[in-house]
């Protein structure tokens, strides 16, 4: 969303620093538009939503930290530097942000309330379409895929909070895509992460 030149002035607290806040604002709308999801897709029942930990992506984070915290220009430097280190190193890793949601979690049955004030399921619990598929092993149905099929396996992937998806939960993901001269992701043309939970496959083209 734009914000009006005015209203960035009185969100940065003081007439002396717009540009601090463009700069802000600038990297916001970067970290939004890295990121990819299927919340659009109405047949779905998990929700999953990717940012792909590239080089923009960290120096946006990094600006963001640094309006928060007060950082000198420095500091914003020094951080974005050790997380590419971290998570890029020499181009040859993929860190992804995943966040899960289960949009039939809570199980909540609709309620009705009689002329005396007494309120009834309308339809048992029992009845209700409840999911709470099992993640504990997330990390073996988590994959990279290329336009040719070709599947690449994390090499690591951070433990979900709970081993059922009853909560949003966010998940690190890192591929190793290249060793020596080969790089796996600079070969392949369209790339797509996969996430299988029960039944359901959602397949998501990275940005």
């Amino acid at each position: 969303m734009k914000l009006s030149p005015l209203l960035l002035l009185i969100l940065a607290g003081c007439t002396t620093r717009p540009l601090v806040v463009i700069e802000e604002q600038a990297a916001f709308e970067t970290m939004l538009s890295n990121a990819t999801s299927n919340y659009n897709e109405s047949g779905s029942v998990i929700k999953v939503s990717v940012f792909r930990f590239d080089s923009s992506f960290i120096d946006a984070l990094a600006t963001r930290r640094a309006y928060t915290q007060m950082w000198s220009d420095s500091d914003r430097t020094q951080y974005a530097a050790s997380l590419k280190e971290e998570h890029i190193g020499d181009g040859d890793s993929l860190t992804c942000i995943v966040f899960l949601y289960n949009t039939r979690w809570p199980c909540t049955p609709p309620m009705i309330v009689s002329p005396n004030g007494v309120a009834k399921e309308l339809i048992p619990a029992s009845m209700m379409p409840c999911s709470q598929p099992y993640i504990g092993d997330i990390w073996k149905h988590i994959w990279m895929e290329n336009e040719r099929g070709v599947r690449l396996r994390p090499i690591l992937v951070s433990p979900p909070r709970h081993e059922t998806l009853t909560s949003e939960e966010v998940l690190w993901v890192k591929f190793q895509i290249g060793t020596g001269v080969y790089n796996w992701f600079e070969s392949s043309k369209d790339l797509s992460l996969v996430v299988e939970i029960e039944s359901e496959i959602i397949k998501l083209k990275m940005k």
